[in-house]
């Protein structure tokens, strides 16, 4: 079993406007976090995993935010594992009430080396 997560806030001042009146505008603070789940099993190289995700570009408005659930499988090509495939089912809500949120499937090829 493994637990993982992250934080992020992120901030830039003093942005160039270009504009002589105004020659500076302050960027709005943002913020993320996710956390994640995973368990690989023993008998065989797949990974299994639940991860949710929280976006909020702009903390100052009050519907600039994104939810993500994700649940999904990893699983290596080869040994050692320079090649993985995986899976992800994930579902999107917005906190803006004019956006539907979405349902999708990912898959990728990882390439390790």
């Amino acid at each position: 079993y493994e637990v993982m997560g992250g934080y992020a806030i992120g901030r830039e001042n003093d942005v160039p406007t270009g504009d002589p009146l105004a020659p500076v505008i302050r960027s709005p603070a943002g913020s993320s976090y996710w956390l994640q789940g995973q368990y690989t099993m023993k008998q065989q190289a797949l990974t299994l995993f639940a991860r949710y995700e929280f976006l909020d570009p702009d903390r100052d408005a009050a519907d600039a935010s994104r939810t993500r659930s994700v649940v999904g499988a990893v699983l290596p090509m080869n040994s050692p594992e320079y090649f993985r495939w995986s899976v992800e089912l994930f579902s999107d809500s917005f906190a803006a009430s004019a956006d539907p949120g979405r349902v999708g499937l990912s898959t990728r090829l990882q390439v390790a080396f």
